[in-house]
């Protein structure tokens, strides 16, 4: 997939997920999303997807410090409904990379 070139410009988030490193799906269980991955889940990169991909990667880094953020360790809350504005897709692209379901 082509992607616009900006998009290699924007920060990878990389966490740690044990039930990965479990199952032998990634080494050591280190998964690194990159904002194509967040773009691909959306369909299309918007401001809203921007957002939160950016404000994903803040908040993991001001929960883990130095550490991989743990996948699966996270509860994400919303203040809007689900179904309002952009929301969804909002909390759809910090689901895919904290885990949070």
């Amino acid at each position: 997939m082509r992607v616009p070139a900006f998009f290699e410009d924007v920060p990878e988030i990389a966490v740690q997920d044990p039930l990965a490193a479990l199952l032998g799906a990634a080494e050591h269980g280190r998964i690194e999303y990159a904002y194509a991955d967040a773009v691909k889940l959306a369909g299309h990169s918007c401001p809203a997807v921007a957002s939160a991909w950016l404000l994903t990667a803040k908040a993991l880094a001001h929960l883990y410090s130095e550490e991989l953020p743990q996948r699966g360790n996270t509860k994400l809350e919303l203040r809007e409904p689900h179904d309002a504005a952009s929301a969804g897709v909002m909390a759809s692209v910090a689901a895919l990379v904290t885990g949070a379901a």
